[in-house]
């Protein structure tokens, strides 16, 4: 699947087709998306929002009011690559 970088942003990847995906959520959470993704990319994953998914090396659920933000960290490269984004009911089934 291809990723693109995000807003320009060195370390955040995020899949295209999730772009779209991220377009039919309301605005107030689209916006506050938003705001945690620059928020990771300026600060660490070291954030007490953050959780390691369990039976995972490296990736991280991120919660946002009812919805999961699930994404990949590759400590050796510094990168983010953001691979889900949904309702918390819906983002741990296997797609």
């Amino acid at each position: 699947m291809a990723t693109k970088k995000y807003k320009n942003l060195n370390n955040i990847f995020i899949y295209s087709w999730l772009e779209k995906q991220l377009e039919k959520l309301p605005k107030d959470t689209q916006r506050k998306i938003e705001e945690i993704i620059l928020e990771i990319s300026e600060t660490s994953i070291n954030n007490r929002h953050i959780q390691k998914l369990k039976g995972s090396e490296s990736k991280y659920k991120y919660r946002i009011g009812d919805y999961r933000m699930i994404f990949d960290f590759n400590a050796e490269e510094k990168e983010i690559i953001i691979i889900s984004i949904d309702h918390r009911k819906q983002v741990y089934k296997d797609k």
